[in-house]
């Protein structure tokens, strides 16, 4: 029997279009283990959720040459996080690969501004 992929979501995923978001969890590992880049650098996955349940989720790679994207993240956020307060209290990347720090500092309290789910292109 070929794999079923419907099966493998347990929640509504998002519809292409605009939705906002809260972040709703974040992980860094699953059942094959803990999330890494090929590099050996700690991933972070970040789940969001909008009002009706619906989720995406979106790994980012918590080493200095990727921070532009985490960046981007904390910057987006609502409240947005302060980029130049972080830097003052020397934290880096590397301080989301703590779970309990990523959670502190992004689940819930904090929401991104808008998702952008596109149609899939097909060839």
């Amino acid at each position: 029997m070929a794999f079923d992929w419907t099966k493998s979501v347990s929640a509504p995923q998002l519809e292409p279009g605009d939705h906002k978001c809260t972040i709703k969890d974040v992980k860094r590992s699953g059942k094959n283990g803990v999330f890494e880049a090929n590099d050996g650098s700690p991933n972070l996955m970040v789940v969001y959720e909008d009002h009706r349940g619906a989720q995406i989720a979106q790994f980012f790679t918590l080493n200095e040459k990727s921070a532009w994207v985490l960046a981007k993240l904390l910057s987006a956020v609502e409240p947005a996080i302060d980029l130049a307060a972080i830097t003052a209290k020397g934290i880096t990347p590397a301080h989301f690969a703590d779970i309990d720090f990523a959670r502190k500092n992004l689940v819930e309290k904090q929401r991104l501004s808008l998702i952008h789910i596109s149609e899939p292109t097909r060839q």
